[in-house]
């Protein structure tokens, strides 16, 4: 992985969603801590250093604040970074101060850190998976796919691929033949999978819509 990819990526915190404690995150009311580096912190102990597992880096957007975050190397770091991967945590919660509110709703504020919890404030704030949608049409990166998906999801065995089964990859978005756009994914496993319903007749080409759980993502 390259020395800037995140270990994880999500929604630190989502707009437009109420939270547990009636407040609601208004577009843009942390848009000035967009490129903020704040420690990543478990379940928002602030009273032991070992509660910090690393740090996030945030982004605003239109639906809330995304964070790329960065495990360290300290046990606590590691145990994390296992729950993680692992899917045991998938949870974000955000600790802000200096908050401006009208009616419930939060205007402005500032985020001093991100945390992995059990159980979020805000229903949005998650740590997100990769989705991608491919056409099953026999080229060599289907056939990839394929085996892929056959290791993950062995029918007839006692015990699934499942998580064990990680792959690097590449996703490539082409224009008239050009690639245009490249992400690269890391110690990626396949979380789910569904195909398009099959119309009898149809000369389409059948759709494979796959949720990937990962390591990390980065352009390239």
């Amino acid at each position: 992985m390259g020395a800037n990819t995140p270990d994880f990526s999500g929604w630190a915190t989502k707009a437009g969603l109420q939270c547990s404690d009636g407040r609601t995150i208004t577009k843009d009311a942390f848009k000035e801590q967009d490129g903020t580096r704040v420690p990543l912190v478990w379940q928002h102990g602030h009273n032991e250093i070992a509660n910090i597992l690393g740090h996030a880096i945030l982004t605003n957007k239109d639906d809330g604040v995304w964070c790329d975050a960065y495990f360290n190397s300290t046990d606590m770091g590691k145990i994390g970074q296992a729950a993680v991967q692992h899917g045991d945590v998938t949870a974000l919660s955000i600790y802000a101060n200096k908050l401006v509110e009208k009616s419930k709703s939060v205007l402005h504020g500032v985020i001093r850190e991100v945390s992995l919890v059990l159980a979020g404030a805000n229903p949005g704030a998650l740590i997100d998976p990769l989705t991608i949608e491919r056409r099953v049409d026999g080229s060599p990166e289907d056939t990839r796919f394929r085996e892929w998906f056959r290791q993950t999801f062995q029918l007839s065995a006692t015990k699934q691929g499942g998580s064990s089964v990680r792959k690097n990859g590449m996703i490539v978005k082409r224009h008239n033949g050009q690639d245009v756009l490249r992400f690269a994914f890391y110690h990626a496993w396949v979380k789910s999978s569904k195909f398009t319903d099959l119309e009898a007749g149809s000369t389409s080409l059948l759709l494979q819509t796959i949720v990937l759980e990962h390591e990390g993502l980065e352009r390239v």
